[in-house]
């Protein structure tokens, strides 16, 4: 009985910590964030690199989110090293994705939007952009580096663990239990 209950204990421990891994990996903890109001009404958005967001309305901006430097004239542009990295861009975007599970601050009546996800030398990040019904500009992204890797495979030992650790505190409490039974009786 107590080698059945350690084997049940651990195995759901080890299927919550797998189920807690793969919704980290997802991104579902990840928020969207609202840009500052683009200079120009939104017209469109053209993905150029996970970084930048190109908006284009007679005249263009690039938004640039990692280095929190905001809407840039078209003539000022970022190095990058195309050697560096992959990106994949997927427009329009897949609304069935982690990023669009509904939560209370994410754009709504989205009107525009494209994916991308990028494997880098030391992780990966996945970035979303988005334009709301109002012309709002939205960001949401994802980066997972080598350490999160190592915490997401580490989330299914960590539950197999606690559920053996439970399953034998709770067989502790029932062999206290039947010796204290023996010791009044």
């Amino acid at each position: 009985m107590h080698a059945t209950k350690l084997f049940i204990f651990g195995i759901i421990g080890f299927a919550f910590g797998l189920g807690l891994s793969k919704v980290s990996d997802s991104g579902y903890f990840q928020k969207w964030n609202k840009l500052p109001t683009p200079p120009q009404h939104v017209i469109e958005l053209v993905p150029t690199d996970p970084f930048l967001i190109k908006v284009s309305d007679n005249s263009t901006y690039y938004y640039s989110s990692w280095k929190n430097e905001g809407w840039l004239p078209r003539t000022i542009q970022t190095e990058v090293d195309e050697d560096s990295y992959e990106t994949i861009v997927q427009k329009p975007c897949d609304f069935l994705s982690p990023e669009f599970f509904p939560r209370l601050n994410m754009p709504r009546n989205i009107v525009e939007c494209f994916q991308s996800y990028t494997m880098v030398a030391d992780g990966r990040i996945k970035y979303t952009v988005a334009v709301d019904g109002d012309g709002n500009v939205w960001e949401w992204k994802h980066i997972i580096s080598p350490e999160d890797l190592i915490l997401m495979f580490g989330f299914p030992l960590i539950g197999l663990l606690v559920g053996l650790l439970l399953a034998i505190s709770s067989g502790n409490k029932e062999t206290q239990k039947s010796l204290a039974l023996k010791n009044t009786g």
